[in-house]
């Protein structure tokens, strides 16, 4: 005999599991980010971490743009990845 048994949404966080998005994001970043020496328990413990991070990507941007060397009449649309690969 086979058995279907169906959970409503909500049974993952009633068994008290990390699968919240929040859950998700963290870990990854946490992964991505962390240098392994934090314990961050909350996104809102690595809000420094990813600051740092988002403006250090934010200068890489600007830093790539100035060094394209657009002239006016160019579209300024690019690979800014293909720009900036190593060859």
């Amino acid at each position: 005999m086979k058995q279907l048994i169906v959970l409503g949404n909500g049974f993952d966080r009633a068994c008290k599991l990390k699968s919240s998005y929040s859950d998700f994001f963290l870990a990854r970043f946490k992964k991505i980010f962390g240098s392994g020496k934090e314990e961050f328990k909350t996104l809102e413990d690595m809000a420094n971490v990813l600051e740092r991070k988002r403006s250090s990507i934010i200068c890489d941007i600007g830093r790539t743009k100035s060094n394209i060397n657009f002239s006016p009449a160019e579209d300024h649309d690019c690979d800014y990845f293909k720009a900036n690969s190593y060859k």
